[in-house]
């Protein structure tokens, strides 16, 4: 990190690992912006794999399944705060961002919301730049 800019490199083996390690980065205080260079280990290994692509191609459509259905449960469970939380879905993973006004209990509640919804592994709450 120099000058509040982040660096992620290396690689790792799960996708989820690199869409959560940049959510997180971004929440820390004095993070201005992360540049996102850790690759997949499957696809360092082999890179012209079509079978890599087309799973990565299908994780994703699920993720985006997924984080409707999530983003679905907390508008109707919360109403219109459901509008103003962020959300990201990673293999199952769920990260929650939330603006600096929303209470405690309301980010417990969205939490507990969104580890009710089918599919969701884990619930990561950040905050909001």
């Amino acid at each position: 990190a120099v000058g509040g800019a982040v660096a992620l490199t290396g690689t790792v083996a799960k996708r989820e690992t690199v869409e959560l390690a940049e959510t997180v980065a971004k929440s820390v205080a004095g993070v201005k912006s992360v540049k996102n260079d850790l690759r997949l280990e499957a696809n360092v290994a082999n890179p012209s794999k079509a079978s890599v692509a087309a799973g990565e191609t299908e994780a994703e459509l699920a993720d985006t399944v997924l984080q409707t259905k999530v983003k679905l449960a907390l508008v109707e469970q919360m109403g219109t705060d459901g509008f103003k939380i962020n959300t990201d879905v990673a293999s199952g993973v769920v990260s929650l961002a939330f603006e600096k006004d929303f209470t405690a209990a309301r980010r417990q509640e969205a939490a507990k919301i969104a580890k009710g919804v089918e599919g969701v592994t884990k619930v990561v709450s950040v905050e909001n730049k």
